[in-house]
């Protein structure tokens, strides 16, 4: 019996860019997120993004990095928790902890051919510049219902 053991796909900015190395073939989308509260428009998102490609790496904001993001409320999951259900997921294939505040660096150093992100299309976005002057193509997956773990914190906070 083959035990599943999500840690496996958690892995470093360094590995994860020698195991691409060897996916030479293969399409390579990025999506992003906090995914402290998780719920079907998280699911949706990730598995919209991995039909744009052969391999899906997530990348979870690290605990510093939501707390510099979202000052508005403190998360529930630390990122070892939040990283664990996000590797656990069919369509992830990977999971990297992103403590920037910028993913310049990280796209212009691992070079996926589509970042996915949720929402409408934001041609003024700085990411949608970024990517679009490396060359990679931008998916937006719509949004699930207006379903966001911020809506959902509200909902539970006034009611």
């Amino acid at each position: 019996m083959i035990t599943y053991l999500p840690e496996v796909m958690i892995i470093t900015e360094d590995r994860l860019a020698e195991e691409l190395k060897l996916l030479n073939d293969k399409i390579i989308v990025f999506a992003s997120g906090v995914f402290d509260i998780f719920h079907t428009g998280h699911l949706f998102y990730l598995e919209q993004a991995k039909n744009q490609g052969n391999v899906l790496v997530v990348w979870v904001n690290s605990d510093r990095a939501v707390a510099r993001l979202k000052k508005f409320h403190p998360l529930f999951f630390s990122f070892k928790d939040r990283a664990k259900l996000v590797a656990a997921l069919k369509a992830v294939d990977y999971v990297i902890e992103f403590d920037e505040d910028s993913p310049a660096r990280i796209l212009k150093k691992l070079k996926p051919q589509v970042v996915a992100r949720s929402g409408q299309p934001q041609k003024d976005n700085p990411m949608h510049k970024l990517s679009e002057s490396l060359g990679i193509r931008m998916f937006y997956c719509p949004e699930v219902n207006g379903l966001s773990s911020t809506k959902i914190i509200k909902h539970i906070k006034f009611n």
